[in-house]
């Protein structure tokens, strides 16, 4: 990330953004076939489904990482600026509860605007013990590596092109929102709204680990929490 006033260097080529686009197309079309397969709302056990959800995370980084170190970075290029002391931790801190607070308020604004709607990911949600411990691995996992890939990469992708912060928070919180598209329309709106959230703070704070923060603590809940 770089300050508000001056536009940042892409972190790849665009041939590579173009290529992650179409990798996150096809995740989520792989997520929704998934989600409406015969019997797919009863698994037995979701562990190997969480499994192959924090793999297809860390692909996603892995193949970020690719690109950026084709133009001579690293993926501390993607994360933007970090703790150099407890003052910053704090910050982050006091940032990622100011970010859960803020989406609260989106969700329960989206839900009187839209309408309330049953889940079509509720079977995603854990069951047993052993399910809920790795639902925080991908709850963790999610917050890392879509903080890192959406608005550390895409976003300054976005950014770098358009020369426009703004244009660039639409347009990654659009795309953020098509990927969860597999969940239900409201739904991909409601992640939308998180993704903009998420990278307003990313572009003022100059860094996705308040994000991150946040992102993680969000899917935790969200996932234990209905039980």
């Amino acid at each position: 990330m770089t300050s508000l006033d001056h536009t940042p260097a892409p972190l790849a080529s665009q041939r590579h953004t173009f290529r992650f686009l179409l990798i996150s197309i096809g995740i989520a079309l792989a997520s929704f076939i998934q989600a409406h397969q015969p019997g797919a709302a009863h698994p037995a056990n979701r562990i190997p489904l969480y499994a192959g959800l924090v793999a297809v995370e860390l692909l996603l980084v892995w193949f970020v990482r690719l690109g950026v170190r084709a133009r001579g970075g690293t993926l501390a290029d993607v994360i933007g600026l970090r703790w150099r002391s407890w003052l910053d931790v704090l910050r982050d801190l006091v940032l990622a509860a100011a970010a859960i607070v803020a989406i609260a308020a989106c969700s329960v604004a989206l839900v009187y605007i839209l309408g309330r709607w049953r889940m079509t990911t509720a079977w995603l949600l854990p069951q047993t013990p052993a399910e809920r411990v790795a639902w925080i691995v991908v709850a963790v996992a999610a917050g890392v590596c879509e903080e890192l890939v959406y608005r550390g990469y895409l976003l300054r992708q976005l950014w770098s092109w358009s020369r426009s912060l703004l244009i660039a928070i639409l347009l990654q919180a659009i795309i953020f929102g098509a990927a969860h598209v597999y969940q239900g329309w409201r739904a991909a709106i409601v992640t939308g709204s998180y993704g903009l959230v998420f990278a307003l703070l990313a572009g003022w704070r100059r860094s996705v680990i308040p994000g991150m923060i946040a992102h993680a603590a969000i899917d935790i809940i969200g996932g234990l929490a209905r039980h």
